[in-house]
């Protein structure tokens, strides 16, 4: 109960260190990356990740196809296949193949660069 409680104080403290973003703000990020509009007009997105090292089997690289409706994710590469259909992922042809639980892994990435545009 003590950690408990000492973690919420921190937390407090240092997310008190960090203004909000105002309305105003967020509208400047969205329009810096195309705006808000634009981005929703796409049906999907798709990169390649290189040189990750996020997997306890080595360096990560792979092709991520995400459905920016339906948020539906497949990921592809030399040694594994990864698929999330909205609330189940599944990975073949095992999880040592990647070495990190798969849903995880497929939505990670995407949130790290979609982050202004998922809410």
């Amino acid at each position: 109960m003590k950690k408990l409680i000492l973690t919420t104080i921190l937390t407090i403290i240092f997310m008190a260190q960090f203004p909000l973003l105002s309305n105003a703000q967020l509208e400047e990020t969205y329009e810096a990356h195309g705006g808000l509009n634009t981005f929703k007009e796409f049906n999907v997105v798709e990169y390649d990740m290189k040189d990750l090292p996020f997997s306890p089997v080595g360096i990560l690289n792979d092709h991520q196809l995400i459905d920016l409706n339906s948020r539906r994710i497949l990921i592809t590469s030399d040694t594994y296949k990864i698929g999330f259909d909205g609330s189940e992922a599944w990975i073949t042809p095992n999880m040592e193949a990647l070495g990190i639980p798969p849903r995880f892994y497929s939505s990670t990435p995407f949130y790290f660069f979609g982050l202004p545009f998922l809410f």
